[in-house]
């Protein structure tokens, strides 16, 4: 996931008004797809959304390692169903870890340590099949580290020593006697399988009575002095270990929902692609065949794309009909630009993006249920805590914000606020049925403003298609109520 540090879902920087972003981009079906029920994964992919990268080389890293996993899906799988199949046997495991008995934490560690040893020569063999297939950086230096660490020989010699540490026959301890002829300096020894039961046979021994229990306590804690160190080790091998497995898991739990919606996606003949990412201040915006991918994951073929050409545009106005498309065309923007910089693939045909340092959203909101506040106060005390979060070069969404009062003071709160904010070098993409407020921007003329509409054809029918186009005066509210009510 990153070229320079491990990936925590925990302890990642959520993006501000994430929850809002979520509910008016359609960010939540997206999850549910690439989940598709598992919590891990959901986990994984939130955290990733909803911290969006900055940098076009995280980005690109990221994006290397998903264009392989994409091209050898079953390379992903794989390996994330040996890291869930190892977390499920340490869970039946992994409590005894802890145990107050040094002797339980013992054989616990080295069970857990022959579980790990395990997956991960099924990991290396996946490792060998695949390492002259893959060509990211990620995955090239991750194979590359498994080959020099984890070599035949390695194997051998860790399964052979965890096989001698479990040997069921019992230990061998050494101790010296202390001056008051205390046994001390308790040792656990390596036995020497060669003629070791010879060279032990008719060494004195002494059997405890089957009821000395004190006998049978003095034995536990002299055992334990002896097999304390070589316990801590096992246990702390057994940590790292499950640390690895869980750090692995959730890394690729990420790159498994993108292929979960990669392949809900092509069954329901939807596009996409790795988008080409550039710096914040090249102002690069191409989409060519952009649809919402939510929509079309709730709706179902087929979803009308469109294309979006903004480059060096600092203010997008869009209008046109009722129900023609345009809160479809704007939650596609945000989309985009929220996929494309968590590493993601896009839904469009061709995509050339700028990164944003951040992404919000101003979408109109029902009527306050509680009556604390009306509906314009509520819109703008919302756009002040998104004000005091901005950054130059952000990306703001606003679809009929500022609507709830009169059409000329609604646009003059419109027209400051989609000005101001154009002006201090945020993008702002504006859906709007606020003729004065759109107007005046375009007899401005301006090369930074882009002015879009949703078609409508001449017998009143929309085709969803949004076009190049002036503000126009009507929203054409009355095809919709002809619709309802009948032509007479």
């Amino acid at each position: 996931m990153f070229c320079d540090k491990d990936f925590i879902p925990e302890k990642q920087t959520i993006c501000y008004g994430s929850d809002q972003l979520s509910a008016d981009l359609g960010i939540g079906k997206i999850i549910d797809t690439m989940a598709d029920g598992d919590d891990v994964i959901r986990t994984a992919c939130s955290a990733v959304l909803f911290s969006p990268l900055q940098t076009v080389q995280s980005i690109r890293y990221r994006q290397a390692v998903l264009k392989d996993f994409l091209a050898h899906p079953a390379l992903v799988r794989r390996i994330y169903t040996i890291t869930t199949d190892t977390a499920k046997q340490e869970r039946e495991t992994w409590f005894f870890l802890n145990s107050r008995y040094l002797s339980s934490t013992f054989s616990t560690a080295i069970d857990l340590l022959q579980q790990y040893v395990k997956s991960l020569m099924k990991i290396r063999t996946i490792a060998d099949e695949y390492v002259k297939k893959v060509q990211s950086p990620g995955l090239t230096a991750f194979f590359s580290q498994l080959e020099q660490n984890l070599a035949d020989d390695y194997f051998s010699e860790v399964s052979d020593c965890l096989n001698n540490l479990s040997d069921r026959d019992g230990l061998l301890v050494s101790a010296s006697m202390g001056g008051h002829l205390q046994g001390i300096r308790y040792e656990f020894r390596q036995k020497q399988r060669k003629g070791f039961r010879r060279r032990w046979i008719f060494t004195p021994s002494y059997t405890l009575a089957e009821r000395d229990e004190t006998g049978a306590r003095d034995f536990t804690r002299r055992r334990e002095r002896a097999i304390s160190e070589t316990t801590n080790a096992l246990a702390q091998s057994a940590e790292h270990l499950k640390y690895f497995f869980s750090q692995l898991r959730n890394e690729l739990a990420f790159y498994i929902g993108c292929c979960n919606l990669a392949g809900r996606l092509r069954k329901m003949e939807g596009g996409f692609c790795i988008p080409e990412i550039y710096p914040q201040s090249s102002e690069k915006c191409t989409a060519e065949n952009l649809y919402d991918v939510s929509l079309l994951l709730v709706k179902g073929p087929p979803v009308v794309p469109n294309d979006f050409e903004a480059a060096g545009k600092r203010l997008c106005i869009i209008t046109g009909a009722n129900q023609g498309g345009k809160s479809t065309f704007l939650r596609s923007v945000g989309q985009e630009q929220l996929m494309a910089q968590s590493g993601m693939f896009v839904c469009a045909k061709n995509c050339l993006l700028s990164i944003k340092s951040g992404i919000f959203t101003h979408f109109k909101r029902e009527e306050d249920t509680a009556l604390d506040s009306g509906k314009l106060d509520e819109e703008l005390v919302r756009m002040d805590s998104i004000v005091e979060q901005l950054q130059p070069d952000a990306l703001i969404l606003f679809n009929e914000s500022f609507a709830s009062t009169n059409e000329r003071e609604g646009s003059e709160i419109s027209r400051q606020i989609a000005g101001a904010l154009a002006d201090r070098g945020m993008t702002v993409v504006f859906v709007t049925h606020q003729y004065e407020f759109a107007n005046f921007f375009y007899e401005k003329k301006s090369p930074e403003q882009l002015f879009l509409r949703a078609e409508r054809q001449e017998n009143g029918r929309r085709n969803f298609k949004i076009i190049p186009g002036r503000p126009l005066e009507t929203s054409y509210g009355l095809d919709i109520y002809k619709k309802v009510f009948g032509p007479d």
